[in-house]
């Protein structure tokens, strides 16, 4: 008996389970050149830096150079 219920068993999940046939479509939009697309950004960054002429470091590192700011981009 058990050896039988087995055998249904398996027979009913082949059966029920059996792969169904699908229709085959084909979208020849999706193999199409797509056109050429470009993305991305730009950052601008501007400092300016007011140098203070009477500390020690600013004597330091400008030597010779008198400034009184500093700017930079990037």
């Amino acid at each position: 008996m058990p050896l039988r219920a087995l055998a249904v068993g398996i027979a009913l999940l082949l059966v029920c389970g059996a792969p169904r046939a699908q229709d085959f479509t084909f979208d020849a939009s999706e193999f199409e050149k797509k056109p050429f697309e470009l993305g991305g950004y730009i950052e601008l960054k501007l400092q300016h830096y007011q140098l203070n002429q009477d500390s020690t470091l600013y004597k330091l590192g400008f030597y010779n150079q008198p400034r009184d700011s500093l700017d930079q981009t990037t």
